[in-house]
């Protein structure tokens, strides 16, 4: 988990401005970046069988979250089964986390507060890997 964590913390090599917490993407410069709402998909592979443990660890972090500067919403989702042909294979051993910003900047703030520090301490003999994506809203043409 914390070389997933190191990976995440890490300059991007496409970036010619200052270095992102968000590595593999390339933001604008912060001066010249106008704050806007932003979408995070964090999907997080575990352990086989800690989903449960994961979660109850990942419950006591969450009002810390969401009191953070700039969190908008913040929580775990995980698969459920359907009956819809284009969904994949339930996974077991997966939580996505789903949340909402107001910029890059609080993210970036986000992934080095204290309580985050410490939770992926708590976590990381659970956690095998990190998928992140940041989305950005697309403007309505109406």
């Amino acid at each position: 988990f914390l070389t997933s964590l190191e990976t995440l913390l890490s300059p991007s090599p496409k970036a010619a401005n200052p270095p992102s917490l968000l590595a593999g993407m390339s933001m604008p410069d912060r001066h010249a970046m106008k704050p806007r709402m932003i979408h995070v998909l964090a999907t997080i592979s575990l352990t086989p069988g800690s989903r449960d443990e994961f979660l109850k660890v990942f419950s006591g972090v969450v009002p810390l979250v969401r009191a953070e500067e700039g969190c908008l919403e913040y929580g775990a989702a995980v698969d459920l089964e359907t009956s819809l042909a284009a969904q994949d294979e339930l996974r077991q051993d997966t939580v996505v986390v789903l949340e909402k910003w107001t910029s890059c900047e609080a993210l970036e703030k986000h992934l080095m507060a204290p309580h985050m520090i410490d939770f992926q301490g708590r976590v990381k003999e659970l956690v095998t890997g990190i998928q992140l994506q940041v989305l950005e809203p697309v403007s309505d043409p109406r």
